[in-house]
């Protein structure tokens, strides 16, 4: 941009054939878009800039990357509304209003799958999951994820008979 690693005094002398309008507008950078050339264009191509070389990187920078790539996930934690009978079906929750991408993938990594686990949510295991998924306070009841994972639930339900 502006820095250099020398001052050409040069650069500020008006040029050859050059008018005094010319001169005064080719010290704007906004001069190509009137048709002049700006006077410090020279400077600033990347050929004529000392660009120091990108270091390598290092031993430890590596061995923090081998790391995080042979690392084992954690286990997924087994929430305390998933019901113990049957393995809960794979529904996509973002069907649900107030749930996105990110926070299907949330639930997911408590272990809620399906309409039918969030449909049985008592009040204690919505704000418990409030405060295990990070929502804002009270966003669960104020979208009615319950209400709409039962009726999502149901007709998921009519649907499969």
């Amino acid at each position: 941009m502006f820095m250099q690693t020398r001052f050409d005094t040069s650069l500020w002398l008006p040029r050859p054939g050059e008018s005094l309008l010319d001169y005064w507008a080719s010290l704007s950078p906004i001069a190509p878009f009137f048709g002049i050339s700006w006077r410090f264009a020279e400077a600033d191509r990347l050929d004529e800039l000392e660009r120091p070389e990108p270091a390598a990187p290092s031993r430890i920078d590596t061995a923090a990357e081998e790391a995080e790539l042979v690392a084992e996930p954690a286990p997924a934690v087994a929430p305390a509304a998933a019901p113990a009978a049957a393995p809960a079906a794979l529904d996509d929750l973002t069907e649900i209003k107030g749930v996105g991408p990110k926070m299907a993938q949330r639930l997911g990594e408590h272990g809620i799958t399906s309409y039918a686990q969030i449909a049985e949510w008592t009040t204690a295991t919505v704000a418990e999951m409030n405060e295990k998924l990070g929502c804002l306070p009270g966003m669960i009841e104020r979208a009615e994820w319950v209400r709409q994972a039962r009726e999502l639930a149901d007709y998921v339900e009519a649907k499969r008979a």
